[in-house]
């Protein structure tokens, strides 16, 4: 970037005095400089200064930036953000990972529930609604698990390569 703006400086600076050194060789030919040519030189020079100055700030402000991300302090703040980045997606991973966890445990607890009930009875029939439903409720919110989903009997299950798959 100061390469860039110091080659520019440069570029104007050279017009500048390529654009004198004209004048005066102008100046000299006609031996009298008319009052107009006298007023434009004045103006560029006005204009090439007006423009040098910006550049220089520009130049500035830029190398002041990069400066300030440089120092240690602007260090400290990038890893500072990281750090928050990074921990809030571990905390994302640990709540999604937890979830998981419970709904495995849910559904486990359903299925272990079969046994102790005889089949046929209305307390099996209404234990083996809930598990159906548990069973479509994780595929609707894991669709992964929906390969390894199995009918024994009319009771829906997942197999456990599919939770360890999930």
């Amino acid at each position: 970037m100061w390469s860039k703006i110091t080659a520019g400086a440069a570029n104007i600076a050279n017009l500048i005095s390529q654009t004198v050194a004209q004048w005066n060789l102008n100046a000299a030919v006609y031996a009298g400089c008319p009052p107009m040519i006298l007023f434009a030189a004045v103006i560029l020079i006005v204009v090439a200064a007006i423009a040098l100055a910006v550049l220089a700030i520009v130049g500035l402000v830029a190398m002041f930036k990069k400066v300030q991300e440089n120092t240690i302090d602007g260090q400290i703040a990038k890893t500072k953000e990281r750090l928050q980045e990074f921990t809030e997606a571990s905390e994302a991973a640990k709540d999604s990972l937890d979830e998981m966890q419970a709904a495995q445990d849910e559904y486990n607890n359903l299925q272990d529930g079969f046994k102790d009930l005889v089949e046929g009875t209305q307390e099996w029939n209404k234990a083996l609604l809930e598990a159906n439903a548990n069973v479509l409720s994780l595929i609707q919110k894991y669709p992964e698990l929906a390969g390894y989903m199995e009918n024994i009997d009319g009771r829906l299950t997942i197999n456990e390569e599919g939770w360890e798959k999930l």
